[in-house]
């Protein structure tokens, strides 16, 4: 059995009553969530609301502006769970379409159909592939456990669930996996969320996350990529201590870290009061 949670974050162009219609026509299917008021103005995450309202053993994940074309998809990727109980994390290559252009811009992952197979967490980690959100499907189990550990935090979005099941994979390759065709088609326009948003707010969110991730999650050997790639934003970001007290003190650690390899019981005991782990290894 397939479920289908179709979440309306108080749309204004009568998406709903499509929504409505279909479920009409296929209640066995549709779970439609409604909500009077925009719940992602007010820093509740769609994903984490559309979750809550799901029972399946898998959860794929399709955002608003893209879409599937591949219509085995699911079925492909269902499978390769169930050959492999290691898996917890499947995704495909998508198209990326640009808003205006007759042709996709790029295919994500790029890399060669040999290539692919052989690249896995750590390879993630390290910034040489990534998943694209609608390529997704991650076991359920997964996702109770990303619930869990982030709640409602503001951090919670796409890249910070990436993190965690990169986290949660150990680094084994064979906890993730990528279907060698197009499934799908991810569309740039301005008038998404994150392709509109201005290059000060990305590199902020992304901050963010990486600050909830360094202090949450256990990466292991894989640790010095997120530190690096930390004190490279907070850098591109002039960051300083009014504009983010807990990322400006996680910069300075990681500075000093990074100079000198030990961390100074001031720099400790100011860690310890914004709740941050001082211990980075």
């Amino acid at each position: 059995p397939v479920e289908i949670i179709v979440q309306d974050d108080a749309s204004t162009d009568g998406t709903a009553d499509i929504v409505r219609t279909y479920t009409r026509r296929h209640p066995q299917l549709f779970r439609p969530v409604f909500h009077e008021t925009n719940q992602y103005s007010r820093g509740r995450k769609p994903a984490l609301l559309a979750f809550r309202h799901s029972h399946g053993d898998y959860i794929a994940t399709c955002e608003g502006d893209d879409f599937w074309c591949q219509p085995a998809k699911l079925e492909r990727q269902i499978a390769i769970f169930d050959s492999n109980p290691e898996c917890i994390l499947c995704g495909g290559r998508v198209y990326v379409q640009r808003d205006g252009q007759d042709h996709p811009h790029k295919i994500e992952p790029s890399l060669a159909p040999e290539t692919l197979p052989t690249v896995g967490p750590l390879e993630m980690l390290r910034g040489q592939w990534w998943m694209r959100t609608l390529s997704r499907v991650a076991r359920r189990s997964v996702w109770e456990g990303y619930v869990r550990c982030v709640g409602d935090d503001p951090a919670a979005c796409d890249f910070l669930f990436s993190l965690y099941c990169i986290s949660r994979s150990g680094m084994r390759q064979q906890a993730f996996a990528c279907l060698n065709e197009i499934v799908g088609t991810y569309r740039e326009h301005p008038g998404g969320v994150w392709h509109g948003a201005g290059e000060d707010a990305k590199l902020g969110s992304d901050l963010a996350v990486l600050l909830f991730a360094l202090g949450h999650f256990d990466f292991g050997d894989g640790r010095e990529f997120l530190e690096s790639s930390f004190l490279s934003l907070a850098r591109r970001l002039a960051l300083t201590p009014d504009k983010n007290p807990a990322a400006y003190a996680l910069y300075c650690q990681l500075q000093v870290k990074s100079r000198s390899g030990s961390i100074p019981g001031w720099l400790r005991n100011l860690m310890h009061r914004l709740g941050l782990p001082s211990g980075l290894s």
